[in-house]
């Protein structure tokens, strides 16, 4: 048995492995069960860290997860196509983003029933450590206090679309992830490709069918479904097949522009991110601010409930406020009123809602207020940069900046007034809960405590009683106060609860802030245009479905094909693809310095032989699991890892318009093809015998770290290095799972 890789691991997964990814950084994989239990392992010595429990607002199943390129976070995108980000240090949900609208078009006919998701995420290898462009670095040093202090009393979670839950923010406490610009791009069976900068910011969507029929080249779309994807800052390339003419072609759509605007882009993301971050500080803290204040009121109103009650029951039509007015002004209670403050004041939890109030207004001054002067220093940044036309035209909107200036004005201006209202609220509640204390202790006939009592102002009293009792106070003077014309700022002044008119105050706060960065999502996809449209196979089609041998299935459909895409730092393509109806391997390059030549090559497997799956390892070499058939018992003999050379034919043909003469240039290439020999391959390892099931086989390789899972019928996985060798007899001394 060749043993060209070295077997690190080999273990039983508990639970049945429908998606797995190595970590390009760390000795980690993430492995996605069934029950949508994300599993992070140190592969070393399989040691599970933490799972990743399911988002709670989230019930769909996921279809794929994607680490980013440092390895803090990973990507899960689910069935309805949302996307959530989560924390390697702590398992918790940071942000989530919620599905696209509809396609505008109808893709019933063309697609397959069961969605497919995939996710990219890619660094561009672009350092701005050197840039002289001070503001691409994420600089908190300014934010005083510093910005990870406003999170004391909020488990805060970034969403776009509510989806809060619990969870330490841990995606905003690390410098270093953005120290470069990444990108995390999310394609779905429908067509819908997404590009999200640093995973977060949404700065484009296409629609490749769409695309596909704008473009004059293309006459209709049927049975179209893409078989993969793959892209750089400049050009995304989307392998589709045509199930009704059998021909495979790559699209390849200029996305330059994202190249060209990469540090505005970055730029306006990193406002993006800490507005959102200090939105959501501010959205925790409210909530906290007016659940304690909404618990007080609660028992507050129920006092005066009883007094109520009790004035009733001994025939008094007067209310609890003229019957308290006039023990102030008299000092002699009438007998329901004494009865009321002898047996059900208790000083005590009055004084905590005393204390309640100082709580607020502290939680305002600490948290409420710095977040709000931050997220306007990133709103007048954003202003300064949507007057630098040069660079960012297009991508800001002045006017609409400039008009949501007095909006956020407004909304500062009743922040402070609500600190005033807890501050003379404070006042107010501490002289008449020591007056009624006094009453209390002199009526009973007992001694005042000193920190229960103190002394108290007769006008301050009167005032609250004037505005009334069961009225909540907060909400009395929110509504009496109007300093300004609100026409800038629309909010409900009918609410009954305080709580309504400063969240619908919010709200729209927030809706602002999400429509500050949509010229972004129309600019950039405006932009981009179809480069070429490349056929390179078609398969024979019988009975409108391709040929068959004795080792494929006769339908066509996902297993049919496999592929792998691979987009360098040079712009250059390239394409292989595995068609078991034809059980070949077509290989293409294109060369971005000469885009109009195409390099090919073919190579037959032996009848006997099929892929499971292939993926590129580098722009020399892919990586293949080939499984031997015994023709006798038509069973999976063995299975093997095999690293082929890439290599092509000593010519380069030339690209033309979409149509036959291509493909039959193709088709005279493929008359010369030479059987796959070892000549090609540059390493090879047979899979461990023991596990030759007769169920699929996958794997996912690390091309950074030089590591590939393989998985056996989602229940087993191996691990491999595939930088390394070993002797035959180390294989022996490996640790086997029980």
């Amino acid at each position: 048995m060749s043993n060209d890789y070295v077997l690190l691991k080999d273990k039983v997964i508990g639970n049945e492995a429908i998606h797995y990814k190595i970590c390009p950084t760390m000795d980690l994989v993430a492995i996605a069960s069934k029950d949508n239990h994300i599993s992070i392992i140190r592969f070393m010595n399989w040691q599970r860290l933490f799972t990743i429990l399911p988002n709670t607002s989230n019930a769909s199943s996921i279809t794929s997860l994607e680490w980013s390129p440092f390895g803090k976070m990973i990507a899960v995108v689910y069935e309805n196509s949302s996307i959530s980000l989560f924390s390697i240090e702590n398992s918790k949900l940071l942000y989530s983003i919620s599905p696209p609208s509809p396609s505008p078009i109808s893709l019933s006919n063309r697609l397959p029933i069961d969605s497919k998701y995939k996710l990219i995420w890619l660094n561009s290898q672009l350092s701005n450590k050197g840039s002289s462009t001070n503001s691409l670095m994420y600089n908190e040093n300014n934010y005083f206090p510093s910005i990870n202090s406003y999170n004391k009393n909020s488990g805060d979670v970034t969403s776009n679309n509510n989806n809060s839950s619990g969870s330490n923010n841990v995606l905003y406490s690390s410098r270093e992830l953005y120290e470069e610009f990444d990108i995390l791009t999310c394609n779905d069976s429908n067509g819908n490709i997404r590009f999200m900068s640093h995973g977060i910011l949404e700065i484009a969507s296409l629609n490749i069918y769409q695309l596909l029929l704008d473009n004059k080249r293309i006459k209709e779309l049927n049975r179209i479904k893409i078989i993969e994807t793959s892209f750089c800052l400049k050009y995304l390339c989307v392998l589709i097949e045509n199930e009704d003419t059998g021909v495979i072609m790559y699209v390849l759509v200029d996305i330059q522009v994202i190249l060209n605007r990469r540090q505005e882009i970055h730029e306006i993301t990193l406002e993006y991110i800490k507005i959102n971050r200090l939105l959501e500080v501010m959205k925790s803290n409210l909530d906290d601010i007016f659940e304690k204040w909404g618990e007080s009121m609660s028992s507050l109103q129920s006092k005066w409930v009883e007094f109520e009650k009790l004035l009733g029951d001994y025939g008094y039509s007067s209310s609890i406020e003229q019957e308290l007015l006039d023990l102030l002004m008299s000092g002699c209670p009438t007998p329901p009123t004494n009865q009321f403050i002898c047996n059900n004041v208790q000083i005590k939890k009055l004084k905590t809602i005393e204390q309640q109030c100082l709580t607020i207004r502290d939680q305002l001054i600490s948290f409420l207020i710095p977040s709000f002067e931050n997220i306007f220093h990133s709103l007048t940044n954003l202003h300064n940069m949507s007057l630098w036309k040069e660079r960012y035209h297009g991508l800001l909107d002045t006017d609409f900046i400039s008009s949501l200036l007095p909006i956020v004005g407004v909304f500062g201006i009743r922040l402070q007034f609500l600190i005033k209202l807890f501050g003379n609220l404070h006042q107010q509640y501490q002289s008449f809960f020591s007056w009624l204390y006094r009453i209390q202790c002199y009526s009973n006939q007992i001694q005042m405590e000193k920190k229960l009592y103190q002394p108290f102002n007769e006008i301050l009293i009167m005032n609250l009683l004037q505005q009334g009792l069961k009225l909540d106070p907060i909400e009395f003077n929110m509504k009496q106060y109007q300093p300004i014309s609100t026409d800038y700022f629309k909010y409900n002044n009918n609410e009954n609860q305080q709580q309504g008119n400063i969240f619908e105050m919010f709200k729209e706060f927030q809706i602002k802030f999400q429509e500050l960065f949509k010229p972004i999502s129309k600019m950039i996809p405006s932009q981009f245009k179809i480069n070429s449209i490349v056929p390179i196979y078609d398969y024979p089609i019988s009975g409108g479905q391709p040929n068959s041998t004795s080792t494929t299935t006769t339908q066509s459909n996902s297993s049919d094909i496999k592929s792998s895409i691979l987009v360098t730092e040079d712009y250059g393509i390239y394409v292989i693809v595995y068609v078991k109806s034809e059980n070949k391997v077509i290989l293409v390059h294109r060369n971005d310095k000469s885009s109009s030549q195409l390099k090919y090559n073919c190579y037959q497997l032996e009848t006997n032989q099929f892929i499971e799956d292939m993926t590129f390892y580098d722009q020399d070499s892919f990586l293949c699991l080939i499984s031997q058939i015994d023709t006798e018992r038509k069973k999976k003999k063995s299975t093997s890892i095999v690293q082929f050379q890439v290599s092509f034919k000593e010519l380069e043909i030339p690209l033309f318009s979409i149509n036959s003469t291509l493909l039959d240039l193709l088709k005279e290439v493929d008359q010369n093809i030479n059987q796959s020999d070892s000549d090609t391959i540059i390493k090879q390892r047979e899979i461990n015998s023991q596990y030759r099931a007769q169920n699929s086989v996958a794997f996912s390789v690390s091309n950074k770290r030089g590591i590939s899972s393989v998985v056996f019928a989602q229940k087993r996985m191996q691990l491999y290095d595939l930088e390394d060798q070993e002797e035959s007899n180390e294989n022996e001394n490996m640790d086997e799972s029980q």
